[in-house]
């Protein structure tokens, strides 16, 4: 259980919201998505969840490559159309087999 999990004697957390408030926020920010241009110009559809652990899997010595970030969308469905109008005006690269 983090700080922010525990319970104050009037329903609420530390941060002031109730834990129905918090699991809301938690389902909302898992159901957001991305669209993410890496270093070598490849776009890639993120969840919010990836998208906050991106910088995790970074070594911590090397420094993070700035990244252009479209979203948040609603569905990976709209994140994955907004990816293609990306890559048809040239924004992003497509991957090709290999």
């Amino acid at each position: 259980m983090t700080q922010a999990d525990k319970t104050n004697p009037d329903g609420r957390n530390s941060d002031g919201r109730t834990s129905d408030q918090t699991e809301i926020g938690r389902v909302r920010f898992s159901n957001l998505w991305y669209v993410v241009a890496e270093a070598e110009g490849y776009c890639r559809v993120m969840t919010a969840q990836q998208l906050a652990s991106h910088g995790d899997s970074q070594d911590e010595q090397e420094e993070m490559p700035t990244l252009e970030c479209w979203g948040p969308f609603s569905s990976e469905t709209e994140a994955i159309a907004k990816r293609t109008s990306l890559i048809q005006s040239g924004s992003c690269k497509i991957k090709t087999g290999g």
